[in-house]
């Protein structure tokens, strides 16, 4: 449970979400139920920003040693990094105990704050499939990023703003030259994913018209689906 959270969470740190976003996309979707705890001392977004400064400072630390070895990290990340490995190493033998029948799981009923965060299941999700007018994927590429930088500084709620390249099709032919696979270089997916209806609309209210006329304009052709989660548990 533990190894998997923190994976999901240092998913997240790669892809440049702050502690806030991460928070509300829910890591620990499918533990709370048994494990998390909405109220007391020690809350599930509470163990989810201690593996988050812990995963932090692990890569602030990786970043900042010498090519001769010397640790650069400063007291208080050592600090935080202890504080994260010893919140991680409590909860570690709270599942165990668990798993072992020795104690039971806490049950702690839910409180219902005003501002409470979006269940996953209420999350808004769209992707889009289009191909890329023949010589302007790199203004569509760059216009995307544009867009992505506007989502980071001023729309809340943003969980993923994502955009995919369709890989070459596989095959024996050759990959270039004569008789080579046709290439899908055009070819792109794009994903973005809302904490609930009201961010998904705040932001379509200045993307909107940008989808509207500059990828239009910039596509041969363009596709938009709503999707949904399904539980496998």
């Amino acid at each position: 449970m533990v190894a998997t959270v923190r994976a999901r969470i240092q998913y997240y740190i790669g892809q440049g979400k702050s502690l806030r976003q991460i928070q509300a996309a829910d890591p620990a979707q499918g533990y709370r139920s048994r494990y998390g705890s909405d109220t007391g001392s020690w809350t599930t977004n509470d163990f989810v920003e201690a593996v988050y400064e812990s995963l932090v400072a692990e890569r602030k630390a990786h970043h900042g040693r010498h090519p001769g070895g010397t640790d650069m990290k400063t007291k208080a990340e050592k600090a935080t990094t202890a504080k994260a490995a010893a919140c991680t190493r409590v909860l570690l033998c709270m599942v165990a105990l668990v798993a072992c029948g020795l104690i039971s799981a806490p049950r702690v009923a839910r409180a219902q704050p005003a501002a409470a965060a979006a269940h996953p299941g209420d999350h808004v999700i769209l992707i889009a499939r289009m191909t890329v007018k023949a010589g302007r994927e790199q203004d569509f590429i760059k216009l995307i990023a544009q867009m992505k930088a506007r989502v980071q500084r001023e729309d809340r709620g943003n969980i993923r703003y994502e955009l995919f390249k369709v890989a070459l099709r596989p095959g024996p032919g050759p990959r270039s030259g004569p008789g080579a696979q046709p290439s899908d270089s055009r070819k792109f997916v794009f994903l973005e994913e809302w904490q609930d209806q009201a961010a998904a609309a705040a932001h379509g209210k200045w993307a909107g018209p940008i989808v509207r006329t500059q990828w239009r304009a910039l596509t041969d052709s363009m596709q938009f689906v709503r999707v949904q989660t399904v539980p496998l548990q």
